[in-house]
């Protein structure tokens, strides 16, 4: 299974971008982030990210 767009949002809704990888995972761990989209941000190259945007096409979606 894997995340979608909407709960990637949710998890990363109070993150200041750009973001390092391991801000963003400190965030959605915050937010109480699902298992699934957890996975997701953990699978993610160790990168600077712009964006949400920039995220999603580095993660699999539903």
């Amino acid at each position: 299974m894997a995340t979608d767009r909407h709960r990637l949002h949710e998890a990363l809704s109070q993150a200041d971008f750009p973001a390092e990888k391991d801000y963003l995972l400190r965030c959605a761990e915050e937010a109480d982030a699902d298992r699934e989209t957890l996975r997701e941000l953990r699978s993610i190259p160790p990168d600077t990210y712009a964006n949400l945007d920039e995220i999603l096409r580095s993660v699999t979606t539903e």
